[in-house]
């Protein structure tokens, strides 16, 4: 995480020159509906419901019925939001991508300077808040198996809203926000379950020894 914080001031802002002779966008077909999004208070209310999606899992864990286990699962949560966040800053840097909106004729042209406008690809928001409703629908899933299903639906409908919301605000192409929920995903799953196989295998070590008794007879 630290080295994708580093890398976070390596985007110089984009100049006018570089607007005004920016090439056509050719990009993937499903790409072009991006283009002329432009909604600021759609990307407002993502910011809300992505933090939603994020304190969910800790809502839960703090709850009387689930107390017993606040801390190791406050610490899945802590992994799995430092690796996420972490591996999306690095690669948004990597990529530097610029956001549907710096091609869009509407917006103004201040919000194009900022160096953010090179940071389309992927969807930290959409990575975001589909990590923390996968964690939170595992853990609660595992705890209630018979609401499964319902708790599953229930735990993607922030995400999906903020994935939405996205792509409606004109800050995301299709295939950031695919991507976004695709590594939000994988990472809410993948730490979940390496904590999970990891208490429940089985040791390799006796956790008592048997006593060894020497006798000596004359």
């Amino acid at each position: 995480m630290a080295w994708g914080m580093a890398s976070n001031d390596n985007i110089v802002p984009l100049t006018e020159a570089q607007l005004e002779n920016a090439s056509p966008f050719n990009g993937f077909w499903l790409d072009r509906f991006s283009l002329a999004k432009w909604n600021p208070t759609a990307d407002n209310v993502s910011d809300y419901l992505a933090a939603t999606a994020g304190l969910l899992p800790l809502i839960t864990f703090a709850d009387a019925a689930y107390q017993e286990d606040f801390s190791v699962q406050t610490v899945i949560w802590l992994e799995t939001n430092m690796l996420n966040i972490g591996s999306n800053w690095i690669i948004k840097n990597m990529v530097q991508r610029k956001r549907p909106y710096t091609y869009n004729s509407q917006v103004p042209i201040n919000v194009k300077y900022q160096a953010d406008a090179q940071r389309s690809f992927y969807s930290l928001h959409t990575a975001f808040a589909f990590s923390n409703s996968v964690l939170f629908a595992r853990y609660l899933a595992q705890k209630q198996p018979a609401n499964k299903g319902l708790i599953w639906i229930g735990a993607l409908l922030p995400a999906s809203g903020t994935a939405y919301l996205r792509y409606e605000s004109g800050q995301h192409f299709f295939t950031d926000i695919a991507a976004g929920a695709l590594a939000g995903a994988f990472w809410g799953w993948l730490v979940f379950e390496l904590h999970l196989n990891h208490k429940e295998a089985p040791s390799a070590y006796p956790t008592k020894a048997p006593p060894i008794i020497f006798s000596v007879r004359f």
